[in-house]
């Protein structure tokens, strides 16, 4: 009797760990999420601001994705995150928090909290740093023709009084340093 429950036990145990084994060798489809499943990762520029008030890009990981609103969405975290060199500064105010994010006709609307506009510092060289340290890291990363900023789900006509946010931007170049 007891010889039937041991190999009934080791069949078991057996089975147990080739389940195991077939978790962790075949990934989940794309979209579900597993313990042991390393998603594929994507390289993007991420555009910070130098003492100089012009643009220069960190180079960062992201999880690519099949769906660009979701690569845009690590960018923008990314961008909130802030610079790892200690002599670049990010361009968007503190405690500004991404709200939303969507793609719709090839521009990508990035809705910021209100912090964006409440704690930046002014001046039109501040404002166009915001704008294109969004719209570059963006545009740079993902296939779409321009970036829309929102703040608080609308539209404001400024962030702090001087640049016009009513149209989408275009990658600009010569906030880039070269």
């Amino acid at each position: 009797m007891k010889e039937k429950k041991g190999k009934g036990f080791g069949s078991l145990f057996f089975l147990a760990v080739i389940i195991g084994l077939a978790f962790l060798l075949f990934p989940k489809p794309e979209g579900e999420q597993g313990l042991h499943y390393d998603k594929e990762k994507k390289k993007v520029k991420i555009f910070f601001v130098d003492e100089e008030g012009l643009l220069i890009s960190e180079e960062r990981s992201i999880t690519k994705s099949k769906k660009i609103g979701e690569e845009a969405r690590e960018i923008i975290k990314e961008l909130l995150t802030g610079p790892t060199c200690s002599w670049l500064e990010s361009a968007i105010p503190e405690n500004t928090k991404l709200r939303e994010l969507y793609i719709h006709k090839q521009i990508a609307y990035i809705d910021l909290s209100r912090e964006v506009c409440e704690n930046h510092p002014g001046g039109s060289s501040a404002e166009l740093c915001t704008i294109y340290s969004i719209t570059n890291s963006i545009i740079c990363s993902i296939p779409v023709s321009g970036v829309k900023i929102l703040v608080e789900g609308k539209s404001p006509e400024t962030l702090a009084g001087h640049i016009a946010l009513d149209e989408p931007f275009i990658f600009n170049e010569e906030m880039v340093k070269r």
